[in-house]
């Protein structure tokens, strides 16, 4: 059988996405080995950074407050906060929540980091366990449960942050589409031992494993990015898990306009051109495959005469990625409309390039 270039490039973008789907991705859906818990349960803080969300904090300190774990801090940093954030924490009077109040921004480094850098290093116990203030945990099982993942005294644990469901439904259809398409990558990477990323929504980490770290530092400039480039750079396979208990999955709300949903999308994306070699390459080689098979799609479909192999193989990664992502959904919490999965994984590259590529020349982003 002759194949023309198109072709042979199309079947070359195809055995690299099937190599991601059933070699990093399926390991999601399959039965997780049950891991050792450490024999102690070490103190935790809890760090929360918070720029106006006063009505999150109400709901969210006594979700935290109600946890069943033996020793545990609250540190809340509130960020040049204008509004009734401080009386919030006032009508909470317990001991164990701590404030801390930043007024002023130095320059070169922006809100978010500044505020976390000052909570952690402000707390009590070496044990670090970081949410937002607009996410609410599962259970109150949620210190205990994230605890039993780790591997080490100083391992990671990175968590699940799904989303709510959006009053908009056609933001919801994106968002809970990209948000599973993003967990698929980050916990099938970490479970195939090449961890790169995490979200901020959900992780425990050892503060002077944080602390020491470049990433902090190097990037204090940047916009997001102090979950992503923490773990790209001090994450590995000996002392990085994920925990996929159910009940430590910590759920948000989800941005309610196609524009925010947008700028919250660049500022997350915009972060990736800071990652490592390693981890460039790889999402380089998902990502382009991707690109490849919706490029050669239109060629290869108006083609004179389509290969038997080529339909095949495009009927096969259809049914491969709606299998393991409709599981892998469930899986995580999301709330993914079966009926969205196929046709949004074809329009999948354009997300990438058109918001991707915005991002890219993005300097400055706002984070709420």
């Amino acid at each position: 059988m002759d194949l023309s270039g198109f072709e042979l490039f199309f079947l070359l973008c195809y055995s690299i996405q099937f190599y991601f789907w059933i070699a990093v991705f399926l390991r999601i859906i399959l039965p997780q080995k049950k891991k050792t818990p450490l024999e102690n349960s070490p103190p935790i803080s809890i760090i929360i950074c918070s720029h106006n969300e006063a009505r999150n904090l109400a709901a969210l300190i006594p979700k935290l407050l109600s946890q069943k774990y033996a020793l545990f801090e609250i540190i809340v940093i509130l960020d040049r906060c204008s509004d009734n954030s401080l009386e919030v924490l006032n009508n909470n009077e317990d001991p164990r929540i701590k404030r801390i109040d930043i007024t002023e921004l130095p320059e070169n480094i922006t809100g978010k980091r500044q505020a976390l850098k000052k909570g952690i290093e402000a707390s009590s116990y070496e044990t670090i366990l970081v949410t937002d203030a607009d996410c609410l945990p599962a259970s109150n099982q949620w210190i205990q449960k994230m605890v039993e993942c780790r591997i080490n005294q100083k391992g990671i644990v990175l968590g699940i942050g799904p989303y709510l469901t959006s009053k908009n439904w056609f933001v919801d259809l994106l968002t809970q589409f990209e948000t599973t398409a993003t967990a698929l990558q980050y916990v099938g990477f970490t479970l195939s031992g090449n961890p790169y990323m995490g979200v901020g929504r959900n992780m425990l980490y050892s503060k002077s494993l944080y602390l020491n770290a470049l990433s902090p530092h190097k990037h204090q400039s940047t916009i997001g990015g102090d979950d992503d480039l923490f773990i790209n750079e001090k994450g590995t396979k000996k002392n990085t898990t994920v925990c996929l208990d159910p009940s430590t999955f910590c759920y948000s709300q989800p941005e309610e306009s196609f524009h925010s949903w947008i700028l919250q999308k660049k500022r997350h994306l915009s972060v990736s051109k800071h990652y490592n070699l390693l981890s460039s390459i790889k999402l380089a080689l998902l990502n382009g495959s991707h690109l490849g098979i919706f490029l050669s799609f239109f060629f290869v479909i108006f083609a004179p005469k389509t290969p038997l192999l080529i339909i095949l193989s495009l009927i096969l990664r259809t049914i491969v990625i709606f299998v393991i992502f409709d599981s892998a959904s469930k899986k995580l919490g999301g709330k993914v409309n079966w009926q969205s999965i196929v046709p949004l994984d074809f329009l999948y590259p354009l997300y990438l390039i058109i918001v991707g590529g915005a991002s890219w020349m993005t300097k400055t982003v706002r984070w709420r």
